[in-house]
């Protein structure tokens, strides 16, 4: 949108629809007992007062390979791409305040999922309580009471990862 003002207005209606939807999707992931709950929100550095997370993931590519990718979407301009990094927070301070780096100068998904895999293993490793109960497949259950039938093995193949992904514009989905 060329007039700010007109954007203001759209942002005071969709942020807080979006942000209700966002605490039902989470809601509903806990209610079910998912391992992770993943958000893909554009401009949390720019609105990150109003969200709270726990880990911070940025995937970021060299300047070069990003213009290119962007300007390779149907209807973006260059004009339109410098607008937009107008308004978003450097993505040197983005990497420099992410708990965790996704670079994605590579072609293909593999790198990308390859970084991702590690990331979800050290989130694990520093939250081994809620790994453990996870695991189990009751809600607050303890690594002690595994289903009976099954054994550490059989749980861990039972699903690689478990999780949801909050992604309005199906961005992030083909990197998971």
């Amino acid at each position: 949108m060329r007039d700010p003002s007109s954007l203001s207005v759209v942002e005071k209606i969709v942020h807080p629809l979006v942000s209700a939807e966002r605490v039902m999707f989470y809601e509903n992931a806990a209610d079910a007992g998912k391992l992770l709950v993943v958000y893909d929100i554009p401009l949390l550095f720019e609105n990150l007062s109003k969200h709270t997370v726990d880990y911070i993931v940025v995937a970021t590519a060299n300047p070069e390979i990003q213009r290119r990718r962007v300007l390779e979407r149907p209807g973006m301009t260059e004009e339109k791409f410098h607008s937009i990094l107008q308004k978003q927070v450097p993505d040197e301070e983005k990497r420099k305040n992410a708990d965790f780096l996704i670079h994605t100068d590579y072609e293909g998904f593999s790198e990308a999922k390859r970084q991702l895999a590690n990331h979800i293993e050290a989130i694990i490793e520093k939250n081994p309580d809620l790994w453990e109960t996870w695991k189990s497949g009751k809600p607050g259950a303890t690594h002690n009471e595994l289903p009976v039938g099954l054994d550490e093995l059989e749980l861990s193949v039972r699903s690689a990862i478990d999780m949801v992904v909050f992604d309005l514009d199906n961005t992030l989905v083909p990197v998971l």
